[in-house]
């Protein structure tokens, strides 16, 4: 094993690694790398640095298993620190050495026994006694030794009046929750009620929604082709409309050429009673009628007879003088 953890130092990636752990720079990730390959630099981590190294694993199976593979790398016994086991009910008999054997376990960490560990997410978020307390708790027995009956059961008697106080002190707090579990109770419940009828209310309002929207389908349905009908006649109307509009458009140009043509006309009539061979136009309209009348008068018996002649008219035109 000591080859496999000396082929680690031609890696560079190690070497930044080892230099990161001695200039404080931790925690680190690493990526990219398969279970074993994880326990080799992890143990190597521990042999060449010197240093104490923790793997955190999910549970206690893959615990187990990460266990015995960083053993094999380090050559040394690597502990498993898993969960406690809590009991909450009464019963007739429990086995404490799951708990005898966390509790060597976390004596064995405090005097240095143990450089590398693996521990569960769980055990390590789980709430321990202080080192010092530990300390105090823990006797060595040992082939040979004395130990004092009364000095055990004094402090064997100061732990469990220790331990009476911290079960004291959470039975005075469980009761303080279960008062004030009982004075907020009618309000809770007041709540929870109000909370039933809302969404009580909810449930109805949604399948009314549910019934209004099959309500419209099934009228879209069997409107759809009375709809459809009356889209299309729009349809037409709307296409016949633009057809007029466009060949009301289309005739535009016919409108302008008829409107020079009627500009031409009148410019030309104009020119044409206001030049010098016929300037009608240019009369004046105020002068005064001038009418001849030519007659003869004859005797018939004692009258005087006027014989009237047709009447010639005879018409001047002269030009409307205009300031320039």
């Amino acid at each position: 094993m000591k080859l496999l953890t000396a082929a680690l130092n031609r890696i560079p990636e190690f070497q930044q690694l080892l230099s990161a752990l001695e200039g404080g720079r931790s925690p680190m990730a690493l990526s990219g790398a398969a279970a074993i390959h994880r326990v080799h630099i992890a143990a190597g981590i521990g042999l060449i640095a010197q240093r104490p190294v923790v793997v955190v694993c999910a549970d206690e199976g893959e615990g187990q298993k990460l266990a015995r593979d960083l053993s094999a790398f380090a050559g040394t016994t690597v502990p498993v620190l898993g969960p406690r086991d809590f009991t909450f009910h009464n019963a007739a008999a429990l086995s404490r050495q799951w708990e005898h054997r966390r509790l060597a376990l976390m004596r064995g960490l405090s005097q240095g026994k143990y450089p590398f560990l693996v521990a569960t997410v769980e055990g390590l978020l789980q709430r321990t006694m202080p080192r010092d307390a530990l300390e105090r708790c823990c006797r060595e027995l040992s082939v040979g030794g004395v130990c004092d009956l009364n000095q055990l059961a004094e402090d064997l008697s100061a732990a469990l009046r220790q331990s009476s106080e911290k079960l004291r002190t959470i039975l005075d707090q469980v009761n303080d929750l279960r008062l004030l579990l009982d004075e907020y109770e009618p309000t809770l419940q007041e709540g929870v009620a109000s909370v039933g009828s809302l969404s009580t209310s909810a449930a109805s309002a949604l399948r009314d929604l549910e019934a209004l929207l099959a309500d419209s389908e099934a009228l879209m349905k069997a409107s759809g082709d009375q709809l459809d009908d009356g889209a299309r006649q729009a349809l037409r109307g709307l296409s016949a409309t633009l057809r007029q509009t466009a060949k009301a458009m289309a005739a535009t140009s016919d409108v302008r050429d008829a409107k020079a043509t009627i500009n031409t006309i009148i410019e030309d009539t104009w020119l044409e009673y206001t030049g010098d061979v016929n300037n009608i136009l240019m009369m004046d309209a105020g002068a005064e009628a001038v009418s001849l009348t030519a007659a003869r008068s004859r005797k018939v018996g004692p009258y005087h007879l006027m014989t009237g002649q047709n009447p010639v008219y005879l018409f001047t035109f002269q030009r409307k003088e205009t300031a320039e």
